[in-house]
């Protein structure tokens, strides 16, 4: 099932979703407070990241590990930063720039200090937006003015038109926000899709500015009208995230599937209780993506028992490695096999961890089977993952007759 995650500053950018999608529940990871449901066929994490981009950057990154989401979408409000922009107008930012590093020229004391004469002090302060997602956004309608253009992000509030046209002369940005450059520098950190978006709410250069009569209604309707966009925009951006099929390896390509396991492992040879199994030889299934091949499952059956010889995925935490294990367990059931299992190593703890959440049972415990295995293929290391001596072969089965 895909999962994406939508991130609001504050409660008041996100009630309105809450209050639109069907009914989910409220958890917290590392202080941070996450709202899941299901729509459209997906899991949609809510998130409250807090102001600022300190705030934004942890939130992104306690809700990348937690939930490993196909996509975020940013979105809030925020100040116009051009006079041609108004309250309710919608940018899409197709890229964050950071501008809060700032270098000063050397004074001393009382000569004085002028913001104008500082200059940016970061040189990859400009992080991109997922292409793809900017796209669908654009071709969502819309009631007012829908624009692509550069977000400026900081722990600022902008209120001087001097300084707001020094800022647009150096980072070309459209407005104002304090989080969307910290989450689109974290995504990148993680490899993980982003696109962010703003309903703007005020504009310091003609009006309406914050404090203005009318300000306070302006700034509510900008957070209504960004999470109707967003709730108008959920199936389109579903839709332009690229579909996984699965196919047996006859049918995607022997020589494809044989490059994917020497790129990742660099050998297609599998050293599993003394024997020498080619794990590209044999049958399989793959998870192909946009023509290229992100994930495998070997496997091999003998008698009643279906043995899963490889399980890799090139994206981790999206759900490819399970549907593969599931597609496997379907095929041995079918096949008439009493018993799906597996072997893993010692060291391999999230190996241990995954199989057992998905029905497998501990076995046996091989103890030294890689010195055996060694004799068989000598570049076995001796430290495995986490620094653990690797020693022991785990099996794992599950039982496919209850």
């Amino acid at each position: 099932m895909n999962v994406i995650l939508i991130q609001g500053a504050v409660r008041r950018e996100i009630d309105r979703l809450i209050q639109n999608l069907p009914e989910g529940t409220w958890s917290e990871h590392k202080g941070c407070p996450f709202y899941e449901t299901l729509a459209e066929g997906a899991r949609v994490i809510i998130s409250i990241t807090g102001v600022g981009t300190i705030r934004a950057s942890i939130a992104t990154a306690v809700a990348i590990q937690q939930y490993h989401p196909q996509f975020i979408l940013n979105q809030g409000t925020a100040g116009a930063h051009v006079p041609w922009l108004a309250p309710g107008d919608i940018v899409i930012g197709e890229e964050s720039v950071y501008m809060n590093a700032m270098v000063m020229p050397q004074r001393g004391p009382g000569e004085g200090s002028d913001a104008l004469l500082w200059e940016p002090g970061m040189r990859d302060s400009r992080f991109r937006a997922d292409a793809r997602l900017v796209r669908a956004l654009q071709g969502v309608p819309y009631g007012g003015k829908l624009v692509v253009g550069a977000l400026g992000s900081g722990d600022l509030f902008s209120r001087e038109a001097d300084r707001i046209a020094w800022l647009r002369a150096r980072f070309g940005e459209l407005c104002e926000d304090m989080e969307s450059a910290a989450v689109y520098k974290t995504c990148a950190a993680f490899g993980v899709p982003v696109v962010g978006m703003r309903s703007i709410s005020n504009n310091e250069l003609v009006g309406p500015r914050d404090g203005d009569e009318g300000s306070r209604e302006a700034w509510e309707a900008a957070h209504e009208g960004a999470q109707a966009f967003v709730l108008h925009a959920l199936p389109t951006l579903l839709a332009a995230l690229p579909c996984v099929r699965y196919a047996a390896y006859a049918d995607c390509g022997r020589e494809e599937v044989r490059g994917y396991i020497l790129d990742r492992w660099g050998d297609t040879r599998m050293i599993l209780q003394g024997r020498s199994v080619d794990v590209a030889a044999g049958e399989g299934v793959a998870a192909v993506m946009e023509g290229k091949i992100v994930g495998v499952c070997s496997y091999a059956v003998e008698g009643s028992r279906c043995e899963i010889t490889l399980l890799d995925s090139l994206m981790e935490n999206r759900g490819i490695g399970s549907e593969l294990v599931h597609r496997v367990r379907a095929i041995a059931a079918a096949r008439g096999c009493k018993e799906l299992a597996l072997i893993t190593t010692n060291d391999n703890l999230r190996a241990i961890g995954f199989y057992q959440k998905r029905g497998f049972d501990l076995a046996g415990i091989h103890r030294d089977a890689l010195d055996a295995s060694r004799r068989l293929k000598p570049g076995i290391p001796l430290i495995g993952e986490h620094g653990i001596p690797l020693r022991h072969e785990l099996e794992f089965v599950m039982n496919l007759t209850t």
